[in-house]
């Protein structure tokens, strides 16, 4: 059985890597040249664990339709998509991505048989593996490309992250709980451990432990000092300074450390934790490493 080794650096993170490998619009682009398109199964967005899609292309000038389904789904390190039916009598392609140095290698390792016997292994051997092998590296350098061009954050995504940010406090202050999800994930991660708080789970977590506070709830959240600290396109990471003024007139100071997600409504927020500032810097003190030094 034929087998196609193939490995491509590229310049983002793994996880970067695994999800855009994943994604079927980044796959139809990709395959222009032979018209492949999604017509079945998941036809858009990122596939998952079981999900099936059937292509459909044209090679040689003659139509092909192939259903695959994802088979393995290790984020962000491992995945496989395997032939449910097609043109072929055996399909597996398999997708690894390590860290390596500053980027990640991807390895994929395709097994393939055509039909029809000794026929089939004699069309694999003289047309199919090369001509396969060419599409897969197609395939990769636009991929590498897209994570490129996604290592430089866009102004536009750059404004939105700091807005999001910065929306956090008028929608709490206002008690606008239904806008939550203009700021944070619907399965949002809210540590409050450094603070002596527990972690919460979900936007409905959240609101409910700020209505407990009640009225030891500052009455107005400022955020300043926004550091977008690291990003692949998709994500980000951000470190920001947080004030919290409270009805006597104290205030309080915090660190807040971001990941953000790209969602279909713009950036959102999927995991903050919270840090207080209690200590001012004295001479002996070393960086504060919570509050995003590098």
């Amino acid at each position: 059985m034929p087998r196609i080794h193939l490995q491509t650096d590229l310049s983002a993170e793994p996880a970067a890597c695994f999800e855009l490998s994943l994604s079927v619009d980044a796959h139809t682009q990709s395959m222009r040249r032979s018209g492949e398109t999604a017509v079945a199964g998941i036809t858009s967005g990122t596939m998952k664990l079981g999900d099936t899609v059937t292509w459909r292309a044209r090679h040689f000038g003659i139509p092909f339709r192939m259903t695959s389904r994802i088979s393995v789904h290790e984020r962000p390190h491992r995945f496989v998509d395997e032939q449910v039916s097609g043109p072929f009598a055996h399909w597996r392609h398999e997708h690894r991505f390590d860290a390596s140095g500053d980027g990640t290698r991807m390895v994929d390792v395709v097994d393939f048989a055509s039909p029809v016997g000794a026929v089939g292994r004699l069309v694999d051997r003289l047309l199919l593996t090369g001509y396969m092998t060419r599409l897969l590296q197609e395939r990769n350098r636009f991929l590498a490309e897209e994570l490129s061009r996604s290592s430089v954050l866009a102004p536009d995504d750059r404004l939105a992250i700091h807005e999001v940010i910065a929306r956090h406090g008028h929608v709490v202050d206002e008690g606008a709980w239904a806008d939550l999800g203009t700021v944070f994930t619907p399965d949002v991660t809210y540590d409050l451990t450094p603070v002596g708080g527990k972690v919460l789970t979900g936007l409905d977590a959240v609101t409910q432990a700020a209505l407990a506070m009640g009225e030891r709830n500052p009455v107005g959240h400022h955020v300043t000092n926004v550091v977008v600290t690291a990003h692949d396109g998709r994500r980000a990471t951000a470190v920001s300074k947080a004030i919290a003024v409270m009805a006597d007139a104290t205030t309080g100071s915090a660190v807040y450390q971001d990941e953000l997600v790209r969602t279909a409504n713009g950036w959102r927020i999927a995991r903050r934790t919270v840090r207080l500032r209690r200590q001012p810097l004295s001479p002996s003190s070393q960086a504060p490493r919570d509050e995003g030094t590098r």
